[in-house]
């Protein structure tokens, strides 16, 4: 149970400090969150509950999927 709690500890943390970013600093991003496979849908899950916002895109699959998430999703919000 400490584990699962010191993780959403973390989840809140990093999420109050992205949401921060985003609004009182009108910092757009991107953001990178690097997690483990399985924790992805987690944090997917709670930054869309705490932070709808936010863009979120998981960055996963094959090398082709991901070249093409990158020059979809992540390359236009760097412009």
């Amino acid at each position: 149970m400490a584990g699962y709690s010191q993780s959403f500890v973390d989840f809140q943390q990093v999420i109050a400090f992205l949401a921060f970013l985003a609004e009182a600093r009108a910092e757009r991003g991107p953001w990178l969150i690097v997690a483990p496979a399985s924790l992805l849908a987690n944090w997917e899950a709670e930054l869309a509950a705490w932070a709808p916002h936010l863009k979120v895109v998981a960055y996963k699959g094959s090398a082709q999927a991901r070249e093409a998430l990158f020059a979809s999703q992540v390359r236009p919000a760097m412009l």
